[in-house]
């Protein structure tokens, strides 16, 4: 299946969208960082495709209302949090920000290529 990235890029998907579907995550809250980069877009569909409720993360909100848009258009749910996990500094309260406004997320996916690495 061929689709316009957000970014006007075409890409395609090698998954079947009936394999896709068969993935049942009704009422599930997805988190997903780096929702405006390409592959965060794909994630959130995917999520989106499969019934979950994805809250598009990004440093960057106007790329991820991008992404917001694109779904919402479609039909699906899908709201829009500041959020970057390449800085130490703010990530909890942007987290915890996250959770009061939406609820727990049961799924989070991390598409972001420079996030914090583990103190040794």
């Amino acid at each position: 299946m061929k689709k316009n990235g957000t970014d006007g890029i075409i890409y395609t998907t090698k998954c079947s969208e009936e394999k896709m579907l068969q993935t049942d995550l009704n009422g599930r809250k997805a988190v997903v960082t780096s929702a405006g980069s390409l592959t965060g877009y794909v994630v959130c569909e995917a999520l989106c495709r499969c019934g979950a409720q994805v809250v598009a993360c990004d440093q960057d909100v106007e790329k991820a209302q991008k992404t917001a848009d694109a779904l919402i258009k479609m039909g699906y749910y899908c709201v829009v949090a500041k959020l970057n996990v390449t800085q130490k500094e703010g990530v909890y309260e942007q987290a915890d920000e996250i959770i009061e406004k939406f609820g727990t997320p049961n799924i989070l996916v991390n598409c972001e290529k420079d996030t914090l690495k583990p103190e040794e």
